[in-house]
């Protein structure tokens, strides 16, 4: 066949190229549509990251839902994430041939029956490995054979091992049989995980939940992180290494005496000097001690329980300034707490907080489900004190309290020093009925308060502890309900405490706030509120002495009618004026 007919024309191959001149000095026009090479078609390199950030998320969220102490029901596939590399044969090609993939290896009867896949081993290379056994409840004789051939991978694989996740789901496995293969020296051991079934799925009797004295021959200079979840070991045990950095004991099964548990405890955090993370809900019965335990590394203390326990431990523990405490106390739904129960917390708090008080203050109530109590949890910063747009801080706080019940967290509030208070911000909801706000109180005057509700009656109860006891309040008598997602969005009242309150008689000033607060309730229109106030005087600095936001309100979910608009409002105060507020409104 001839090529005359295909060659270009030599005259058409001269324009071609005298445009291609003109369109390179005129510039390359923007490309339209899609320009970059299909996903399929991406360097290794890239699409091996891609793998390895997706299998880290999969991982990271499987191995937090194992190590819950509550877990109940089923658990995901270990090996989930290699679905994303049957799209095509280059994708696998690359999955196969990224060593840092198959460092990740799952002991688990329907993962890897048996023993493990060679392959698995041979993709990884050299690399170190993170190793997770879980010893599920299956009552197959399959899933009971193969204990014996997971346990001796272990044993084998033990030098390699970088992180280690024991899970003993089984009530016939006992923790001596998996840790008999333990016994060697891990030296590159970075983070150890051991967790036994939790009391509501799985009754695994005391034995079978021992941890034995010890482990790796006393030998693990790499350990930074263990964590133990219902289990039975001592204090004293080999697994306490001087190099950890993190530690976090949940639903500890043994009971010492109270003469010597609090002692063995204490001596235990002395061998711990580089410790920086220390989370338990175990803390032993307290019992008097000379031993003070310096942590000069720690930067989180999150300790959950009896407030006398939690008292007593800070009170033996000396730690920096910029150490944040976490304190999980018990509800007390049913009568005050004593106050033999609270003033060991208190009085460690107040030692704690002495030489930097609290100046932000970040308090927030959920509304309580049908058979939940209702969450509290008060986050405070201490040290120099923020601005007003510092009610957030980017820094970590220095006390966290949560509680289980609306009458858990005022009095522990009530029993520190919140004179020195700059900032208060209260969001969630709560029944107006509650005390959840009395610890206000205590709040100085100057304080910048901020509310943030989806519902009003959370933030009546705090203008009425932050206003004053002498004011009259009207509103309907049953509580409004709190809308199921139909309302718009929160609503914010922000002002600055007043400086001075007038000596006129408390009813002079009438302020309706109907447009301020939409309670959304289920009458046939919004239910309005009206406070009879004493006249304030504010002595203003811009825009800032006093500042009303409040986005447009909602519908009403139970009839449907619209809430009535609220508004936004600003008072220019002139630097060095002094006005009464009510005369605004």
């Amino acid at each position: 066949m001839s090529t005359a007919g295909v060659l270009p024309n030599p005259a058409s191959v001269s324009s071609v190229r005298s445009h291609g001149s003109v369109v390179l000095e005129r510039g390359t026009p923007p490309l339209t549509g899609f320009t970059h090479p299909p996903c399929m078609k991406l360097p290794p390199e890239i699409l091996s990251k891609v793998f390895l950030i997706h299998l880290a998320r999969l991982r990271d969220e499987h191995l937090h839902n194992l190590l819950d102490p509550w877990r109940d029901g089923p658990t995901s596939r270990y090996y989930k994430w290699i679905l994303v590399t049957h799209v095509c044969r280059y994708w696998r090609d690359v999955a196969h041939n990224y060593a840092k993939l198959w460092t990740f290896v799952a002991l688990q009867p329907r993962t890897v029956p048996g023993v493990l896949h060679p392959d698995v081993l041979q993709r990884a290379g050299r690399l170190n490995l993170s190793i997770v056994y879980h010893q599920t409840r299956s009552p197959t004789r399959e899933g009971k054979a193969w204990r014996t051939p997971a346990v001796a991978q272990i044993r084998h694989l033990l030098p390699r091992i970088r992180d280690l996740y024991l899970v003993l789901d089984d009530t016939d496995c006992t923790a001596g049989e998996l840790c008999g293969a333990l016994k060697r020296p891990a030296e590159n051991l970075r983070s150890l995980h051991i967790a036994f079934g939790s009391e509501a799925p799985c009754q695994i009797v005391a034995q079978n939940r021992e941890i034995p004295p010890v482990l790796f021959d006393y030998q693990l200079p790499m350990l930074h992180t263990l964590t133990i979840s219902n289990g039975d070991f001592a204090w004293n045990n080999s697994l306490f290494r001087p190099s950890i950095r993190h530690l976090e004991i949940i639903h500890r099964k043994r009971l010492e005496p109270a003469a010597v548990g609090m002692r063995m405890f204490l001596e235990m955090l002395t061998t711990l000097p580089l410790l920086e993370t220390l989370i338990t809900d175990s803390v032993p019965e307290h019992s008097p001690v000379d031993i003070i335990v310096d942590l000069p590394n720690l930067r989180l203390l999150d300790i959950r329980g009896a407030m006398r326990k939690t008292g007593a431990l800070l009170s033996q523990l000396r730690f920096p300034s910029s150490t944040t405490i976490s304190v999980g106390i018990l509800s007390h739904e049913t009568g005050e707490i004593r106050s033999s129960e609270l003033e060991p917390l208190t009085h460690a708090l107040r030692a704690v907080l002495l030489d930097e008080p609290l100046h932000t203050i970040n308090y927030a109530v959920v509304a309580p489900g049908s058979s939940t109590p209702v969450p509290e949890t008060c986050r405070a910063w201490a040290g120099e004190p923020a601005a007003v747009e510092g009610l957030n801080p980017d820094s970590p706080p220095r006390l966290v309290l949560t509680g289980d019940g609306v009458h858990t967290l005022p009095p522990v509030l009530r029993s520190l020093d919140l004179s020195h208070l700059r900032n208060v911000r209260i969001s969630g909801l709560a029944p107006s009925t509650t005390p959840w706000s009395t610890w206000l109180e205590g709040v100085p005057k100057g304080v910048h308060l901020r509310l943030g509700e989806s519902a009003s009656s959370a933030g009546i109860v705090a203008l009425d502890d932050v206003l004053g006891v002498g004011h009259q309040r009207r509103y309907p008598a049953r509580n409004p309900p709190i809308s199921n997602g139909v309302a718009s969005a929160p609503q914010v009242l922000e002002f600055k405490w007043p400086e001075e309150l007038s000596k006129k008689p408390r009813d002079a000033s009438r302020m309706r706030l109907s447009s301020l607060l939409n309670p959304l309730s289920g009458d046939p229109k919004p239910a309005s509120y009206e406070w009879t106030l004493p006249p304030v005087q504010i002595e203003g600095d811009g825009h800032r002495a006093a500042r009303l936001e409040v986005p447009v309100g909602g519908r009403c979910h139970t009839c449907g009618v619209a809430a009535e608009p609220s508004s936004s409002k600003s008072l220019p105060f002139p630097p060095g004026d002094t006005r009464e507020i009510h005369e605004f409104f």
